[in-house]
C-alpha cells in the first residue's frame, strides 16, 4: 500500500500529561512552610544555655552624653587655615646639645643642575611659564661650572611641601635646601 509521505501520520499512542499537577504544587509549598515555622517555634521555645555568657552593654554614667551641634553650612578650606596657623620655630638644638636661637630661615628648591647653560635656560624658562619664581646660578664645583636652576625663596615648609606635590605631578625632581637669611 502506498503511502503519502506529504501529510503527517496519525499517531496511534495518546499524548503524556504532566505527572505533576496544581495540588501537588500546593502540597509543597504548605509542607515548606509547615517546617519553617516548626524551625521557628523550635527557635522561640528552646531555653538558652545557661553556661553561655550574656552579652550585655555596660551603662556608661560615667561619660557625659554626647552633644549634636547643628550647623547650616561649613566652608571650611584646609589648604587656606593650615599656613595661616604655622609657627615659626626660632630655636633649634646643635649637635652638643644646646640651643641656638634662629633668627630668619627660608627655602630654596634646586630643581636642576646642568653644565650646559642652555639646559638651565630652559627649565627656567618652562618653570616661569608655569607659575614659579626661578633663579638660575653659575656654581664653581671641583673646576668645572654647574648652573643650578632654583626655585625661591620661599618663607614656609608647608609651602615648599606644595610646591615639591606640584613639581612631582609635573616629573620634575627637587631638593630642598635651607637657607637663613
Amino acid at each position: 500500500m502506498p503511502q503519502d509521505f506529504a501529510k503527517p501520520m496519525s499517531s496511534r499512542r495518546p499524548k503524556a500529561k504532566p505527572t505533576t499537577s496544581a495540588g501537588a504544587w500546593f502540597g509543597a509549598g504548605f509542607l515548606a512552610g509547615l517546617f519553617a515555622a516548626f524551625l521557628l517555634w523550635l527557635l522561640m521555645t528552646v531555653p538558652a544555655d545557661p553556661d553561655a555568657p550574656e552579652l550585655t552593654i555596660a551603662p556608661a554614667d560615667d561619660q557625659p552624653e554626647p552633644t549634636t551641634t547643628t550647623t547650616t553650612s561649613l566652608d571650611l578650606d584646609f589648604y587656606e587655615m593650615f599656613p595661616k596657623s604655622e609657627v615659626p620655630v626660632v630655636e633649634e638644638y646643635l649637635s652638643d646639645g644646646k640651643k641656638q636661637v634662629v633668627e630668619d630661615v627660608g627655602w630654596l628648591l634646586q630643581v636642576g643642575s646642568f653644565r650646559d647653560p642652555a639646559d638651565a635656560d630652559a627649565l627656567r624658562a618652562r618653570l616661569i611659564l608655569d607659575g614659579y619664581e626661578v633663579t638660575s646660578r653659575p656654581t664653581p664645583i671641583r673646576g668645572k661650572t654647574y648652573h643650578r636652576v632654583m626655585l625661591g625663596p620661599i618663607d614656609s615648609e608647608i609651602e615648599v611641601s606644595r610646591i615639591q606635590d606640584r613639581l612631582d605631578d609635573a616629573n620634575i625632581a627637587s631638593i630642598r635646601v635651607r637657607v637663613e637669611r
